[in-house]
């Protein structure tokens, strides 16, 4: 396991496997709670000021470039990673399929959403089903 150089409102992120999944659900909680924590204490502080012309919800400038960095490191390491992007395309390719054999076969759809298809037609009742 690495740690990055880079601390979260005092913790530090830790990149890669866990032998123990609870270990990585407690280091992203108290990621959460950090920021959530933050996010309190910034926009309590931004309303007794009486800021005029900015959101009275916000989080303070440190956390926002930590997270910011975060959706950076998420977005490369997991959100765009092989395999999540592999179950994605996985995924439409099933849907696809399933609305594509509704569509060309809409009997197969049960008896309540095929009486749906003659007011507002087929394409659109076989989307709300699938989806």
């Amino acid at each position: 396991m690495k740690w990055s150089p880079k601390p979260l409102g005092g913790s530090y992120v830790m990149v890669g496997k866990f032998s123990n999944p609870a270990y990585g659900r407690r280091v992203y909680s108290e990621m959460v709670a950090i920021q959530l924590h933050d996010l309190v204490q910034a926009s309590h502080g931004a309303s007794a000021n009486g800021r005029q012309g900015r959101p009275a919800i916000q989080h303070s400038s440190d956390i926002r470039v930590r997270s910011q960095e975060l959706l950076a490191f998420l977005r490369t390491n997991f959100y765009q990673s092989e395999r999540v992007l592999e179950a994605m395309h996985h995924g439409s390719v099933k849907i696809e399929t399933c609305f594509r054999r509704f569509l060309d076969d809409p009997d197969q759809l049960p008896a309540p959403i095929q009486a749906r298809v003659p007011s507002i037609g087929a394409p659109r009742v076989v989307c709300d089903y699938v989806a």
